[in-house]
């Protein structure tokens, strides 16, 4: 039996937004996109930038968050997210890493909305972290529906 506090907080994470997720680890990066699918977004989703690229200057609706991998092969996290915001400037951008903050820090500036969250993660922490910015940034209703509780984890990604 689930928690009756986990899930109001589930609850509270579902939405209707566009979220594009970016991450070149398949298992990581289908989890994320079904966990999100199953809180009511939707999802558009990529292994690297290049495509990533594509499908939002393909896609012509707003895209209300962008979660990537900051380590990638060809074109990095930060490359991605300052390329994507000569689009879509006031895009929020949510880079989950398995780097610690020294290394990070070496990557460079963006501006905000920019958040981290450092795998390996809970999937409650992430779909937090994701609400949270979505509605800082974002004004658009979300269904009240409740979510039965997700315990997986994300896992740190050796590269």
């Amino acid at each position: 039996m689930s928690d009756p506090a986990e899930s109001q907080t589930l609850a509270e994470t579902r939405g209707d937004e566009t979220i594009l997720v970016v991450e070149d680890e398949e298992v990581i990066r289908l989890m994320l996109v079904e966990i999100l699918r199953h809180q009511g977004y939707t999802v558009l989703d990529a292994r690297l930038a290049a495509p990533a690229l594509a499908l939002a200057a393909a896609h012509p609706h707003p895209i209300h968050l962008l979660v990537t991998d900051m380590s990638m092969p060809g074109m990095t996290g930060w490359d991605l997210a300052k390329t994507l915001r000569s689009t879509r400037p006031a895009i929020p951008i949510l880079f989950i890493s398995g780097h610690n903050d020294h290394e990070t820090a070496q990557w460079g500036k963006i501006e905000p909305p920019v958040e981290h969250l450092y795998k390996p993660f809970y999937m409650e922490a992430f779909l937090s972290k994701a609400r949270q910015m979505l509605d800082s940034h974002n004004t658009p209703a979300r269904p009240p529906e409740s979510a039965q509780p997700t315990g997986a984890v994300i896992p740190p990604v050796s590269k």
